[in-house]
């Protein structure tokens, strides 16, 4: 798959982030390598439209790690305000609350590794699991307020990105150190076995502290206090004022107008907003004689707005397919989904049921995917088609081509019936195949047909009349 089919895959909104393929290769290079591509996961009538996305069970193993997770954040923000309170706090409580926390993220993470196969597992794991870190990062300042009014009040936003530091310390030191020792084991190259994705994610601390940034930026409060150290009502008033006053000069400065639309390939009257998350733009903008920026933003500020950009803009692109995971439920046998992909509604009862052939992702079991596989299968091949091939062999070249021929065209309108009844293609045996479904009856009309097409192939002419033998499953196989 190419970066710009990719990328059409993805759903927004999109504030920041372009549609323009070039983008996504500015922000990751090597973008197919670390980013896992959704797969279809069909409904439970397979007639349907499947989504894309990524199928995760919602397995006791994956609700242990998340309350693990939880306890080991609680565990620090109680630490934290203790440290500012000058007072003791639980330290036995806080180091086994990592232990349990770093043993099923290990297990989990070494489960996604050895179990990959090129599948990517490791990055859809972390996609995930990071979603779950930043619904928990994004309000360590309520919890610290609810905490201590006057220490959330002054501090909240600092512990916030305190906390995320340390655990970033820690996960990274776990991980290095597992991914050494399945290096050894494996006799893989440990830089290859190491999460691409976490080090990506590692450098963004918005993907570790927000699930929703919108384009007035009123969700990053925290971030410019706690982590960049700077008055965000500020910069956001900054903004607004720098929106106006853009869209004041395309209206009365021509050369502005002419660089937009010839140099930038953009319109002045229609994408004014848009230009601004432009990276470089605003670097460009701040050149200009008309720019004040006592009034707009100041050359630490364009600084800080140009950097900003970038991890906007990589925050969607992955936070894109963070959406794209749908967790799923089992209750009695059945496969439920309640989280949806964008632009797909749950029924009226909040539930989606996918089809029993869906194979969730399980990070913590071994195998991460089930190797039961729910599918049916049929089997042909001609009677007797070597002893057949022998005799035409014995009566020349012509009657052997032509047999040859004749078979052909005989198998290709096979296939043509089979991919009719949705039947893959597993493995194509010379005088026969070998098909697969999700669904028995398909198989079962496909046979039927298969037998009057072999008996009009017969009376056209086909040589290999000996009969020809069926067979298929009566069950799922693995």
């Amino acid at each position: 798959m190419n970066p710009t089919s990719f990328l059409q895959m993805l759903q927004g909104p999109f504030n920041f982030l372009s549609s323009d393929p070039e983008e996504g290769r500015r922000l990751m290079p090597d973008l197919l390598r670390v980013l896992p591509t959704p797969r279809p996961i069909f409904l439970e009538d397979e007639s349907a439209t499947p989504f894309q996305g990524f199928p995760v069970l919602l397995s006791a193993g994956l609700l242990e790690l998340r309350a693990a997770l939880r306890e080991h954040i609680e565990s620090e923000e109680a630490v934290q305000v203790a440290g500012l309170r000058r007072a003791g706090h639980d330290v036995r409580g806080h180091t086994q609350g990592w232990e349990r926390y770093s043993t099923l993220l290990c297990r989990a993470l070494e489960n996604a590794t050895i179990s990959s196969y090129g599948r990517q597992y490791p990055a859809v794991f972390w996609l995930q699991h990071s979603l779950d870190v930043a619904r928990l990062l994004k309000d360590v300042p309520k919890r610290i307020l609810r905490r201590d009014s006057e220490i959330g009040r002054r501090h909240g936003d600092a512990i916030k990105y305190r906390i995320l530091d340390r655990f970033l310390d820690r996960v990274l030191s776990a991980t290095f150190d597992l991914m050494q020792r399945l290096a050894l084991a494996t006799e893989e190259v440990e830089e290859e076995l190491f999460p691409r994705l976490l080090t990506h994610m590692r450098d963004n601390v918005l993907l570790f502290t927000e699930d929703y940034i919108g384009r007035d930026l009123g969700e990053l409060t925290s971030y410019f206090a706690g982590s960049l150290g700077i008055d965000g009502r500020d910069l956001r008033k900054r903004l607004d004022e720098l929106a106006r006053w853009h869209f004041e000069q395309l209206a009365t400065d021509p050369a502005l107008r002419a660089a937009v639309r010839h140099l930038l390939k953009a319109d002045p009257r229609n994408d004014s907003r848009d230009l601004l998350t432009r990276p470089g733009y605003l670097s460009y903008l701040a050149t200009l004689r008309a720019y004040d920026p006592a009034r707009l933003l100041p050359p630490p500020l364009v600084t800080v707005w140009e950097n900003l950009l970038v991890k906007l803009k990589e925050f969607e692109l992955v936070h894109a397919l963070r959406r794209m995971i749908v967790p799923i439920e089992v209750q009695d046998g059945a496969m439920l989904g309640r989280e949806l992909p964008p632009g797909r509604a749950a029924a009226p009862g909040g539930e989606v049921r996918f089809s029993s052939a869906t194979r969730p992702l399980d990070f913590m079991a071994p195998w991460v995917v089930d190797p039961l596989v729910e599918r049916y299968g049929m089997i042909y091949d001609i009677s007797d088609f070597s002893a057949t091939l022998s005799v035409l062999h014995r009566a020349g070249n012509e009657s052997q081509e032509g047999a040859f021929l004749t078979m052909f065209r005989f198998q290709r309108r096979i296939n043509r019936l089979a991919l009719s009844h949705r039947a893959k293609l597993e493995k194509y045996l010379g005088d026969g195949a070998f098909y697969s479904s999700r669904e028995a009856t398909n198989l079962l009309l496909c046979s039927i047909q298969l037998q009057r097409y072999y008996v009009e192939a017969v009376r056209d002419g086909l040589p290999f009349d000996r009969g020809m033998r069926i067979a298929s499953t009566s069950a799922p196989t693995a």
